[in-house]
C-alpha cells in the first residue's frame, strides 16, 4: 500500500517496527535518517525497536567491523536527533580510544579503529575486546506530530 506524505503516512508504520514512518524520517524529509549507515532509510527496514527506549536512542552494541557491512560501525540509533553529542571510547584499561564530538554526523562513527593518542596506529584496527563509551547529548524540545 502506498500512501502519499500526508498525516496518515508519517502516522502509518511501512517497516512494521513499531516505530511512525514520522519517527523515523525525522524533523527533515530532505535528509532521511540511516541509523545504520546501510543505505537504506529507517523508515524503509525493520530497527528492533523498543518502545520503552529512553529519548529515543537505540544503541548496538555488538561492533564486528570487518567490512560485510553488518555491524561495521557502532550504531547509535536516533543519534541523528541529537547533534549536539559528544562520545568518548575507552579499553579495558581506561585508555580512551575514540572521541568525537557530533557523533553520527559528516562520517563520524567508530569502526573499531582508534582516533586516541598512544593507542594503535590510526589505520590499525583495535583489538576484538569489550569496550566502555560515555556518551553525552543535549535534549532539544521537538515537535511532536499530532
Amino acid at each position: 500500500m502506498t500512501l502519499s506524505v500526508s498525516q496518515d503516512y508519517l502516522a502509518a508504520d511501512c517497516d512494521g517496527d513499531g516505530l511512525s514512518n514520522g519517527d523515523e524520517i525525522g524533523l527533515d524529509a530532505s535528509n532521511l535518517i540511516d541509523s545504520d549507515n546501510d543505505g537504506v532509510a529507517d523508515y524503509l527496514e525493520v530497527n528492533k525497536y523498543e518502545a520503552s527506549i529512553e529519548d529515543d536512542l537505540e544503541i548496538y552494541n555488538l561492533l564486528t567491523p570487518n567490512g560485510d557491512g553488518e555491524n561495521d560501525i557502532f550504531v547509535i540509533r536516533n543519534i541523528e536527533l541529537y547533534p549536539e553529542n559528544t562520545i568518548e571510547i575507552f579499553n579495558r584499561w581506561g585508555v580512551q580510544v575514540y572521541s568525537v564530538a557530533g557523533y553520527g554526523q559528516n562520517g563520524n562513527y567508530f569502526k573499531g579503529v582508534s582516533n586516541g593518542r598512544g593507542t594503535v596506529s590510526s589505520s590499525e584496527s583495535l583489538p576484538t575486546g569489550t569496550y566502555f563509551y560515555i556518551l553525552k547529548y543535549k535534549k532539544k524540545w521537538r515537535h511532536e506530530r499530532a
